[in-house]
């Protein structure tokens, strides 16, 4: 019979945990971060929404380019909110990432400062393609 394992995790003053105080520091950052990130950007989703009912207008079914949501912004145009609003909730885990990475860089942990570093390579990239 196998044991279940718990949801939870593990608490850090148990000697059996394994995490050290960076860690827990690490795990309390990304839950931050990962709870404003999201609710900023529902907030942000909420009053495009809001303002563009307000105005009469109906919500697009397309999104702006991501160059092109600032400019919008700047113009007025109250769906770029709702864009904007979806680009920092695929930006949130970044923001997990560059946390990480600072912290494995304090402790000098080469191995996962080149998993973050590779991450944001990628997500770099991935950008460089989008916009190109």
């Amino acid at each position: 019979m196998q044991r279940q394992r718990s949801a939870k995790r593990p608490d850090s003053d148990s000697p059996s945990s394994g995490l050290g105080p960076e860690l827990e520091q690490l795990y309390d950052r990304i839950a931050r971060i990962l709870g404003i990130g999201f609710w900023a950007s529902i907030g942000v989703i909420l009053l495009g929404v809001i303002l563009t009912l307000a105005q009469g207008d109906e919500l697009g079914d397309e999104t702006f380019d991501m160059v092109d949501i600032v400019p919008k912004l700047l113009d007025g145009d109250v769906q770029a909110l709702v864009d904007l609003g979806i680009l920092l909730l695929l930006l949130t885990p970044l923001a997990y990432v560059v946390a990480a990475l600072f912290t494995f860089l304090r402790q000098q942990d080469r191995l996962f400062v080149g998993v973050c570093g590779s991450l944001l390579l990628l997500f770099a990239i991935t950008i460089g393609v989008a916009l190109w």
